[in-house]
C-alpha cells in the first residue's frame, strides 16, 4: 500500500481536527505516527515538513507521534532529532512528541532475549535523557506479547518483539520494562 501524499494527509488532518474539536473542544488531536523511513515513502521529517507547508496543517494537531524503529538506539535518536528539528523549523517545536511504537525482536536471528532487554534499557535511558528537551510525552513498546503464527510477517522483528512470549512467559525485557514503568 502506498503512503498518502503529504497534501492529502494534510486535508485529512485538518478535516479530522475540525470534526473532533466540534465534538469535544478539549480533545487532543494526534498526528499519525510516522516511520523514520518507510520502504515506499518519504522520511518522517520530509513528510512532516511537506504536510506543514499545507494551509492550516500546523494548527490541526496537538501531539506529534513517531514510530522511530531503527537498528540501533543511536539511529533511533538521530531520526527523532531530525523530526524534532523539523517541528521546530516549521513552528511546531512546543508540541509534545509521543513515541507511539518502539521495539526490537528477541529471536536469536535478531538479537536474542538478552539483546532485546539490553536495547530496551539503552533506548529508554536515552529517551529519559531527552524527555524534557524533546518534550516526550509517552513511550509505548511494541508489542506486549509475541503473536501466534509463523515468522512470516510485515517486519523482521514483529513476531518476537513482545515483552512476553505468545504463551505468556516473561522475557528478560519484561522486568527491564517494568523497572521504567514503576510496575
Amino acid at each position: 500500500m502506498d503512503p498518502p501524499a503529504p497534501d492529502v494527509y494534510a486535508q485529512l488532518l485538518t478535516l479530522s481536527n475540525t470534526a473532533i474539536k466540534q465534538a469535544d473542544p478539549h480533545a487532543k488531536v494526534m498526528f499519525g505516527g510516522l516511520l523514520n523511513a518507510p520502504p515506499n515513502g518519504l522520511t518522517a521529517w520530509d513528510f512532516l515538513h511537506q504536510v506543514l507547508q499545507q494551509p492550516g496543517a500546523g494548527n490541526a494537531f496537538d501531539i506529534m507521534a513517531s514510530h522511530p524503529y531503527a537498528h540501533t538506539v543511536s539511529d533511533m535518536l538521530d531520526a527523532l532529532g531530525r523530526l524534532r528539528q523539523t517541528m521546530a523549523a516549521d513552528g511546531q517545536g512546543s508540541k509534545p512528541l509521543w513515541i507511539t511504537e518502539i521495539g526490537w525482536g528477541s529471536d536469536p536471528d535478531a538479537m536474542g532475549m538478552d539483546g532485546q532487554r539490553n536495547i530496551l534499557i539503552q533506548a529508554f535511558n536515552a529517551l529519559l535523557q531527552k524527555r524534557y528537551v524533546w518534550r516526550i510525552g509517552r513511550v509505548l513498546w511494541f508489542n506486549f506479547r509475541d503473536p501466534a503464527g509463523s515468522k512470516k510477517n510485515i517486519c523482521d522483528f514483529c513476531t518476537s518483539g513482545g515483552l512476553l512470549t505468545n504463551a505468556f512467559q516473561t522475557k528478560p525485557s519484561w522486568s527491564a520494562f517494568r523497572s521504567f514503568t514503576g510496575g
